[in-house]
């Protein structure tokens, strides 16, 4: 079943409105009808277009969910960076603390 946490498929999350119908069941594994969403940027309902095409619009339990996950990649993508950006500092520390070794040897 898709991550659905924080999602309440009658009422939809505090921001946005689902216009869905009915939850998925957890049994239903059936993605035939879930078609990808477009990504060329005439598809994209933007404020640059008219307000009645951007209006027919719903915010789908679908939509949540790759939200959800765009949001976890970025979210894993991030924690990673910090991570090497921590290990690069503690290398220049030790490079650094060698370095200071090094001079005062001589």
């Amino acid at each position: 079943m898709a991550n659905t946490k924080g999602f309440d498929a009658e009422s939809g999350p505090s921001t946005f409105p689902f216009e869905g119908g009915e939850a998925m069941d957890e049994d239903d594994d059936d993605d035939e009808d879930d078609a990808p969403l477009s990504s060329h940027p005439s598809d994209i309902p933007s404020s640059h277009m008219p307000l009645s095409s951007t209006s027919d619009f719903s915010f789908t339990e679908d939509h949540y969910n790759l939200l959800n996950d765009q949001i976890d990649a970025f979210t894993s993508t991030v924690d990673s960076l910090q991570n090497t950006v921590g290990g690069l500092q503690q290398s220049f520390n030790d490079l650094t603390l060698l370095l200071q070794q090094v001079l005062a040897s001589q």
